[in-house]
């Protein structure tokens, strides 16, 4: 269990903070050829300035998928809290 949690966490936790990382180490040469090439796929279909809208939307899937699991006992609670995010990444994506 402690394996499986381990790899959750870092899974959960961890990729998208490397990512946040990568992103923010090179945002000056994103679309350098040498950087494209190794991570241009993340944000490619993209304008320009919205490059780490992709980890946006990476959160917003792990919130999601995590309420609904963590919360599988109360299903009442899951829709709140998945409306909650839903409502919270609309926001952002308007603003």
């Amino acid at each position: 269990m402690g394996f499986i949690l381990f790899v959750g966490v870092l899974f959960v936790v961890g990729f998208p903070l490397a990512i946040a990382i990568y992103l923010f180490k090179h945002r000056d040469e994103l679309y350098a050829v040498r950087v494209t090439d190794k991570i241009g796929f993340l944000y490619n279909r993209f304008v320009k300035g919205a490059e780490f809208w992709e980890l946006h939307e990476l959160v917003r899937k792990v919130l999601l998928t995590g309420f609904a699991t963590a919360l599988a006992s109360s299903p009442s609670l899951q829709v709140m809290m998945a409306s909650l995010v839903c409502l919270i990444a609309q926001i952002n994506l308007n603003y």
